[in-house]
């Protein structure tokens, strides 16, 4: 417990810069601007943080669980959510230079 406290307590910083930026493009994808830089890591990065706080907030560590709840009160993972705005947007896009 003491060395990976160590760890996490050297790289607290660094961590942290990195979810601040998943979390900053993942809001530009959200807001369906056409600078998308999210690569596939990225993406399941994301998901992995969003099944851990169901995890934790359902107290479970069974994933089966997590995604019953998930679909239950109807909440997609970021990854999914980009997928849909890339391709409502891909189409937009398509409407514009047709036009």
């Amino acid at each position: 417990m003491g060395i990976s406290k160590s760890v996490y307590n050297r790289y607290r910083y660094q961590l942290h810069q990195y979810f601040v930026g998943l979390y900053t493009e993942y809001a530009v994808c959200t807001k369906q601007l056409p600078v998308c830089p999210l690569t596939k890591s990225n993406l399941q990065a994301l998901d992995f943080v969003t099944n851990r706080f169901f995890m934790k907030l359902f107290k479970t560590s069974n994933i089966n669980t997590v995604k019953y709840c998930q679909e239950f009160f109807g909440f997609d993972l970021p990854s999914v959510l980009w997928a849909k705005r890339m391709q409502k947007f891909e189409v937009k896009f398509a409407l514009y230079l047709s036009n």
